[in-house]
């Protein structure tokens, strides 16, 4: 009878497969723990998705008085302009009541448009708003007041930067 030992090399490829598995336990692990950790550096200060309250910039505001021509009246001492805005198939305003009287440039439409907040003016009557500004002619703080078009009448429409 003849004696059969074992290979020499059986035990060390169990000893091979065990530290495979190991390893590959680990890596697991540690690409579980990386879904579970925040991406990037952690935020120091919390940002808001809340859209910018309607308003109007004093530079914007400046330059549609600059730029309203026939359409700045005169009553008494204010000097007064009327516009209005749409976000209908693009981003117009216009002076007066209807679309073709007096077009804004089209630079200056889309900024008057971002400050008052394209989706308030989509959630507006129509897609619409009417925009009144007033400014006294001798110098002074200059108001305006928007209608949403929903017969709520009209509401201030704050202004702001350096007047």
């Amino acid at each position: 009878m003849t004696r059969v030992l074992p290979k020499r090399n059986a035990g060390h490829s169990r000893v091979g497969a065990h530290r495979l598995v190991v390893i590959a336990v680990g890596l697991l692990l540690a690409a579980l723990a990386a879904c579970n950790s925040p991406a990037g550096p952690t935020p120091t200060q919390g940002v808001s998705l809340l859209p910018e309250a309607p308003h109007l910039e004093q530079g914007s505001l400046d330059e549609l008085f600059g730029s309203a021509g026939s359409y700045l009246q005169t009553s008494g001492e204010l000097e007064v302009i009327a516009i209005r805005c749409t976000v209908v198939e693009g981003t117009f305003c216009w002076f007066g009541e209807r679309t073709q009287d007096g077009a804004v440039a089209g630079d200056l439409a889309r900024r008057v448009v971002d400050q008052i907040g394209p989706r308030a003016i989509e959630n507006a009557n129509r897609n619409e708003v009417a925009v009144q500004c007033y400014r006294p002619t001798g110098g002074g703080e200059p108001y305006c007041e928007i209608d949403w078009g929903w017969g709520a009448g009209w509401e201030a429409l704050p202004i702001s930067g350096p007047t």
